[in-house]
């Protein structure tokens, strides 16, 4: 009997830990990944006004993530049609780059405005775990007049 569970736990046990054990320990979030983050009519400071949307959480996308705690924004000039796009990103696997969607929405949920493709990707990231600092900007030619009511960003991420 003791030859037989030996026989088959050694077959038994490589299944198992074919399926579980030899996974990676690292965890990546899917891609594409989203967070709504608030936005806001900004004034003062300013030379136009101009809506602002700062990323508080951190957005963990594949293997890539777009730093928050406000290291991260998207302004957009109301008067110039300028879009500016600040990001913070590090990578826990490969070389990679992060490509990101914006998508602007009124207070009652209506979509105002969206932005994406490979101008807003980010730099391209080679080292594992380093933080990259880069910015993107963007030129629409006109914004919709609903754009002063923009209240939340959608930030999609592709990695």
């Amino acid at each position: 009997m003791g030859r037989k569970l030996r026989f088959f736990g050694i077959p038994l046990a490589a299944a198992v830990l074919a399926v579980f054990g030899l996974q990676g320990s690292a965890y990546a979030a899917p891609s594409p990944n989203s967070v709504q983050i608030p936005a806001f009519l900004r004034t003062t400071g300013f030379p136009h006004p101009t809506i602002v949307a700062s990323l508080v959480p951190q957005l963990d996308v594949g293997n890539c993530s777009v730093i928050g705690n406000h290291q991260s924004f998207v302004e957009v000039d109301l008067t110039t049609g300028a879009l500016l796009l600040i990001g913070q990103t590090r990578t826990t696997h490969s070389a990679d780059v992060l490509h990101s969607d914006l998508t602007f929405y009124a207070s009652n949920g209506t979509q105002v405005l969206s932005a994406g493709g490979s101008q807003l990707d980010s730099v391209p990231m080679g080292l594992i775990n380093q933080d990259y600092g880069w910015s993107r900007t963007m030129q629409f030619a006109q914004l919709p007049p609903s754009m002063a009511t923009v209240t939340s960003v959608v930030w999609t991420g592709h990695c």
